[in-house]
């Protein structure tokens, strides 16, 4: 149960970066936006935000049905676990789009580059899904991660934006 919804919705995720970044940067979206003089770090957040609305929240508000079509115990460390493994992917993918930006193969150099930093998020994950007592050390380890990366990824990858823009 938990192991096929976390696999689904970090594929998804990670397919949905390259339409969300790479297809604007190919554009000139990008351009645009930073000519118009609004800042880098709005741009990112944006963008973020709107990766975790289009990916991570669908799969939080459908995690209770889909676990119970799959016959798996619905519990609310599934859910909080998925809400933090998603907003954590968010970031971290969208910090690695942006790191590659021109490159010959950037959806494949994003999964070498944010693949190895997405799976401990995501044992995390499967261990606080799969936790049935009321204290989830490992869902507070997420919640650890998610709130580091909400205080450093955005701030990354606004840095990389700009850089990359003045290059």
């Amino acid at each position: 149960g938990p192991v096929v919804l976390w696999s689904a919705t970090l594929l998804a995720g990670l397919l949905a970066l390259e339409s969300i970044w790479h297809r604007a940067e190919a554009q000139g979206q990008f351009d645009l936006l930073l000519l118009s003089r609004i800042s880098p770090a709005s741009v990112v957040v944006a963008k973020m935000a709107a990766h975790w609305i289009l990916c991570g929240l669908p799969a939080v508000i459908l995690s209770p049905v889909l676990l119970g079509l799959m016959g798996a115990d619905i519990s609310l460390n599934a859910i909080a676990a998925l809400f933090f493994g998603t907003l954590y992917l968010s970031l971290l993918g969208s910090t690695g789009a942006i790191l590659t930006f021109g490159a010959r193969q950037p959806a494949l150099l994003l999964l070498v580059i944010i693949l190895p930093l997405l799976i401990p998020m995501f044992l995390l994950g499967l261990m606080a899904s799969l936790a049935e007592s009321a204290f989830n050390p490992y869902l507070l380890l997420q919640a650890a991660l998610a709130v580091l990366g909400l205080g450093i990824l955005p701030w990354l990858a606004a840095r990389l934006l700009e850089d990359h823009w003045k290059s």
